[in-house]
């Protein structure tokens, strides 16, 4: 920011040129003239990388003298500038070869701009056209049509401009029209309507305007319209006469204001620091609805949102012209006097004249809000102030000195009953008293508002009265403990207070019914759920539930956290369950728990429930279950503990509850602006992704906030990663859930935000991750993913029932769903937000949009996720990986160019190509691979198989591959790999969800070194190939769902080390190898539904080693005969598979 006073600013600084990473520059001249830049040209071209510039009172056509290319990059302009006096300044017609990637131009208060220049309609680029204040221009360019990417466009206050050019009907992506305060313009342009994108016009005093045309009926996108009272009732026809439904139409307030625009009190020229702060420029107004604001003694006035900062800033500034009044003198309104009734008074005498009296309705409805909010605030003060005096006066010197004060205000709301009086008889056409009592009901809410609003020091006199209130509390509860102890042998204060019960609570009636159920059966039941699903609420709700006391009684609530005293804790069992007047001193933890059970077991046998509320450790729970008839224990718990008998799993909020929610807390009633619209607030309510702690603490955040408050919250829900930083209380609560975690663990979880959102996450790739750079074997993976689901950080699902945690059990059936904030934490977590996180940055997720960040960059994440779209060599940026291990390529495309830095990541062992469209994609560029020599493991999703025959380096060290949903579409479908020159040390070849594959190329059975061999759910599957059996080393051959396959080679047979054969739901199978006994190293075998076989072969009865098989109904009866030969052989008949849950 350069900030001067002079007429001539003889060059900008000289290390200005070195500045390579300068995004914005702001140039400010504070003098009366304007100013020129005489040395802006320097021949440099070192502000490439500049993307935002404001001049303010700078000449202008210096930047058009401009050869040297210095803001190629440029996306936004802002003058606040004059421009020259001709009508049309040649130099100007260089301004789109000066700035060709400028989506952004503003033009504020350009006082002599007459005609825009027509180069300003080769900016192809230009999104956002902003002209206002501009009392002199005239015109716009006939060619504005050729602005084909424009999205809004505003000349708010170009009080010459004459009309609208025919061409502007011709901007297919115009979103937004302000022409608001444009009072020369008389027509709108007959083919208006063919603005077919067209969501908001902005039309208020547009007065000469008085017709519309009759396109605008074609306006099917139009949702807003800002217009005068007279034009109203024109768009009132047009929605009802056309199929425009959703039009809201919003008529202009009446405001009085200063005379007829600041300018003619505050003149631009004269002072222009007032223009500095973009803060305080009425171009940023709100809509015409403003709110009354007390700016000083001068005027009291009308103005919106944006207008009354301004003149807050005009008054610091000219204390000479703005004397305003003491704000701590409005401060000391507020004292002890008991006025709440007069509130009440004067409310109720609003609420009736604003029922019968129409001429200042928006007034009477602004005065109702504010005196609401005083009568609320008056109320608290004196319940304060009651509460500490207790029958008896408090004559402190700050107490005296508010009393003092309140009687002002007591004046005050005295005054406003009688002007209310008055104004109920004002007549319709009187419009001088019309005029003369809107100022004095703006003068009388303003006094009220800043009562309200600015009393710093009338809050800290309510809150040291609320302290001293507390303390009287505190100090009488520790007298009356004082009392009992010497009383009772030192009988601990002890408190059975639920948690408050919200005033709203949605969504919760099935949980209640079903939790009552349980416990009516059960003697334990958790309820389990993530931080912040409302558990709690829950189970507070349930204490209060009629039948539930009715069969209990008043339940037991204890508190139990994440570091419990658990002494403290039996003290209030004992106090509540055995005898309150009698509490012992217990030795430890274990005489505690000894004489409690002693105790309780000769207790009358009443029923009673217990509630453990927010237990961590099974450990814990575990000292404090008492399993003893007729007590009940209700467990919440963010971690599903094995000693739960019953374990409900609290779901989230759906669509409807989640949006009734979010709206009770983020959207006042009350409020008559700046609403936001129903698409923004579902949005919204759709980030939080039913989670209630979310949907509380931004729901509340946003109630009364500006619509930009809003509109960036919804853009941080969209993005992620930015949510977090914004509201901590969520960040607390849902991060409480990783303090527990070990450091493993923790950073397990930390890897799952590599992954994109709202995606089923196969097991198989977060476990060739772990295997790889966390040193994990299958079953620490396993393990790790289980912990996880039971502290409710993941939910696990199988497409088949607990396949996964089978011995040697296949993870291709496995996947993982995360909510999408405890994503986003994830992702917090690792960017080195959280304190306790020791390693950070171990993972780097970008998107499409973060790749230009990345350029010549180097990261030393291990792990590395991109996901974008279609991508070609050219869309790629250069990036330096060195460390990287994982890298997983996630995009949506019908084509896909592997990124160039991949050859040079040397380092890496797993990746992950994920293809999630809907057809399977192109994949190029795949001689890169060649230089991968450490790379382990490869997962293609969704890639068209034949295209990969081009490539041919060997990778010798890769020990897995897997093609997932890929298309083998070729002669005789087969894979078109040569995979035993390509990948000769490959131990495990998984081929799932395959289509077209036919038959598996011979070669693969050269294949000395692998052990697992996975087809399934390929149903054009017909035959393996007969030298299958030359694959010595193989341990698994699952062949799950190939449904044409017809048996099995007798080679099969010569697999002297297989211990696992999965034949399930291969349906036309219809006998198995003769030989089959041969397999003497065979532990399990699934043949369910394999509904055609109905014979065994003698040889089973050799199969020595076989411990399991599965299958149906028939052939379980033949496998029991040969079960009385194999001693150790256990059947299990096949259940019904299909997991449901997948589905969703």
């Amino acid at each position: 920011m350069l900030n001067f006073s002079a007429g001539t600013y003889e060059h900008l600084p000289p290390f200005m040129w070195s500045m390579e990473k300068l995004r914005t520059l702001i140039i400010t001249n504070h003098s009366l003239d304007q100013a020129k830049i005489t040395k802006l040209q320097t021949g440099r071209s070192s502000l490439r990388n500049i993307r935002r510039m404001r001049l303010e009172r700078i000449s202008v056509p210096v930047l058009f003298e401009i050869e040297d290319p210095l803001f190629q990059s440029l996306q936004k302009l802002s003058f606040f500038c004059e421009f020259s006096q001709s009508s049309s300044d040649p130099a100007a017609e260089n301004i789109s070869a000066i700035f060709p990637e400028l989506e952004d131009l503003e033009i504020h208060y350009a006082t002599n701009l007459v005609h825009l220049p027509p180069a300003v309609c080769e900016m192809r680029k230009l999104q956002k056209l902003s002209i206002t204040k501009c009392p002199d221009l005239k015109s716009l360019p006939e060619g504005l049509n050729q602005l084909t990417n424009l999205m809004y466009l505003n000349i708010y206050a170009c009080s010459s401009l004459e009309g609208l050019p025919d061409s502007i009907c011709e901007l297919k992506n115009l979103r937004v029209l302000d022409m608001c305060d444009c009072s020369m313009v008389e027509r709108l342009p007959k083919d208006l309507g063919s603005l077919s994108c067209l969501a908001r016009i902005d039309m208020k005093h547009c007065a000469r305007i008085d017709e519309l045309p009759p396109s605008v009926r074609q306006m099917r996108s139009l949702e807003l319209v800002f217009c005068d009272k007279e034009i109203k009732k024109r768009w009132d026809q047009v929605k009802h006469t056309s199929a425009l439904t959703n039009l809201k139409i919003d008529e202009a307030v009446e405001e009085t204001t200063l005379e007829q625009d600041w300018k003619s009190s505050l003149p631009y020229k004269a002072k222009p620091e007032l223009y500095n702060n973009e803060n305080f420029l009425p171009s940023t107004r709100l809509p015409s609805k403003g709110f009354r604001g007390n700016v000083g003694t001068k005027e009291n006035v009308l103005v919106s949102e944006a207008s009354r900062r301004w003149l807050d800033c005009c008054a610091r500034s000219y204390n000479d012209f703005f004397t305003p009044k003491s704000r701590s003198e409005m401060a000391d309104l507020i004292g002890g006097a008991l006025v709440g009734a007069v509130v009440a008074e004067l409310l109720k005498a609003v609420l009736e004249a604003h029922d019968t009296v129409s001429e200042f309705g928006e007034h009477f409805q602004r005065l109702k809000a504010t005196l609401t909010n005083l009568q609320y605030s008056v109320q608290q003060v004196e319940q304060i102030d009651e509460e500490l005096r207790d029958g008896k006066q408090i004559d402190d010197a700050q107490t005296v000195k508010m009393k003092s004060r309140m009687s002002d205000l007591h004046e005050q709301l005295d005054y406003g009953k009688m002007l209310i009086k008055k104004c109920s008889k004002v007549r319709r056409w009187n419009l001088w008293k019309k005029y003369k009592y809107s100022k004095k009901l703006v003068k009388l809410d303003t006094e009220f508002r800043t009562f309200l609003d600015v009393d710093v020091q009338s809050n800290l006199w309510v809150e040291t009265k609320r302290s001293r209130v507390d303390m009287k509390e505190l100090l009488r509860r520790f007298s009356s403990i004082s009392t009992s102890s010497s009383v009772q042998d030192d009988t601990p204060y002890c408190s059975y207070a639920m948690p408050e019960v919200p005033s709203k609570i949605v969504g919760l009636q099935a949980a209640l019914e079903e939790l009552k159920r349980r416990l009516f059966s059960q003697d334990v039941v958790g309820v389990c759920a993530p931080g912040g699903c409302g558990k709690t609420t829950l189970v507070a709700k349930l204490c209060q539930d009629e039948a539930i006391r009715g069969k209990f009684g008043e339940p037991v609530f204890l508190t139990v956290s994440e570091s419990p005293n658990l002494m403290v804790i039996y003290q209030r069992l004992w106090a509540r369950l055995v005898n309150p007047n009698s509490v012992p001193k217990f030795i430890d933890e274990d005489d505690a728990y000894t004489q409690l059970m002693y105790n309780l077991n000769k207790r009358k046998r009443h029923l009673v429930l217990v509630v453990l509320d927010d237990v961590w450790s099974e450990g814990v729970l575990e000292k404090l279950l008492f399993e003893i008839s007729g007590i009940k224990t209700l467990v919440t718990s963010r971690i599903k503990f094995r000693l739960l008998k019953s374990i409900y799993t609290l779901p989230l909020l759906g669509q409807k509850d989640a949006l009734d929610l979010f709206c009770h807390l983020a959207i006042d009633p009350d409020q008559a602006i700046d609403k936001p619209d129903d698409d923004m607030v579902k949005q919204i309510v759709a980030g939080c992704k039913g989670l209630p702690l979310a949907l509380k603490v931004i729901g509340s955040s946003l109630r009364r906030e500006s619509l930009r408050k809003w509109r960036k919250t919804a853009q941080m829900l969209l993005k992620g990663g930015q949510i977090f930083k914004e509201h901590k209380a969520l960040l607390n609560i849902l991060g409480s859930s990783l303090i527990s975690l070990e450091k493993d663990l923790k950073e397990c979880f930390m890897d799952l935000g590599s992954f994109p959102e709202d995606e089923k996450i196969p097991a198989a790739s977060v476990v060739d991750m772990w295997i790889e750079i966390r040193g994990f074997d299958e079953d620490d993976a396993y393990v790790a993913l289980v912990e996880l689901s039971r502290r409710n950080l993941l939910t696990l699902i199988e497409r088949t029932q607990d396949a996964a945690g089978h011995i040697d059990g296949s993870f291709s059936n496995l996947f993982i769903l995360q909510h999408d904030l405890l994503r986003e934490l994830a992702i917090y977590t690792n960017q080195g937000n959280d304190d306790n996180n020791a390693q950070q940055n171990i993972m780097l997720f970008l998107k499409q949009v973060d790749l230009p960040k990345m350029q010549q960059q180097t990261s030393l994440a291990r792990i590395v996720s991109i996901q974008t779209g279609e991508m070609g060599p050219w869309n790629w940026f250069d990036m330096a990986l060195p460390h990287a291990e994982v890298l997983i390529l996630n995009f949506t495309a019908n084509s896909y160019c592997l990124p160039p830095f991949l050859e040079r990541m040397e380092n890496l062992k797993v990746l992950i190509i994920a293809n999630h469209s809907s057809n399977p994609a192109a994949l190029s560029g795949l001689s890169r691979f060649g230089s991968l020599k450490n790379l382990r493991r490869i997962r293609l999703q969704k890639i068209l198989v034949p295209l990969l025959s081009k490539f041919t380096e060997p990778l010798q060290y890769l020990q897995k591959l897997s093609l997932v949903l890929c298309e083998v579409s070729q002669d005789g479908g087969c894979l078109p790999l040569d995979i035993p020159r390509v990948f000769p040390a490959v131990t495990e070849l998984e081929v799932d969800y395959c289509k077209g594959l036919e038959a598996l190329p011979p070669e693969i059975c050269s294949l000395s070194n692998l052990k697992r061999l996975s087809i399934t759910n390929c149903p054009d599957l017909n035959g393996l190939p007969e030298s299958i059996g030359s694959l010595s080393g193989l341990e698994a051959l699952r062949l799950h769902a190939c449904t044409s396959l017809e048996g099995l080679p007798d080679s099969v047979c010569r697999l002297a080390s297989l211990r696992i054969l999965d034949l399930s739901h291969c349906s036309n199978i219809e006998d198995l190898p003769i030989g089959i006994g041969e397999l003497h190293r065979l532990e399990r075998l699934d043949m369910s539904w394999c509904l055609n076989v109905r014979e065994l072969p003698a040889s089973v009865r050799q199969m020595i080693s076989l411990r399991t098989v599965v299958c149906d109904d028939e052939i379980f009866r033949l496998w029991t005969t040969v079960g009385h030969n194999l001693g150790k052989l256990r059947v299990e008949v096949a259940k019904e598979d299909i997991n449901l849950r997948f589905l969703y």
